[in-house]
């Protein structure tokens, strides 16, 4: 899926210690501790689960309904690869970034 794929390469392109771990419902992005998700949840659309504590959900940027694991705060809907722009590129490195504390 070209969604999955565009995500998948802005994961691995934040550092050499990103790896992706697929589980039952999602592919878990991982630096030493969970970080984001990525995960199909409809045939149109992937859904970005993201770990950022203390952060305000606005426009894209949704609390958390059903994607990753328990820890996942917010989420981002995704149905075509460049709904994966800067914007979501920066919400993905402030995940990693928050992981690596």
């Amino acid at each position: 899926m070209p969604v999955y794929d565009r995500l998948a390469d802005m994961a691995r392109g934040l550092g050499d210690d990103v790896t992706l771990k697929v589980c039952m419902t999602y592919v878990a992005l991982v630096r030493g501790r969970q970080f984001a998700a990525i995960q199909p949840s409809t045939k149109t659309r992937v859904d970005l689960g993201l770990i950022l504590p203390g952060t305000e959900p606005a426009g894209r940027l949704q609390p958390v309904k059903n994607v990753g694991s328990g820890r996942t705060t917010h989420q981002v809907a995704l149905g075509a690869p460049e709904d994966a722009d800067q914007e979501v590129a920066g919400w993905l490195k402030a995940a990693y970034e928050y992981a690596g504390q």
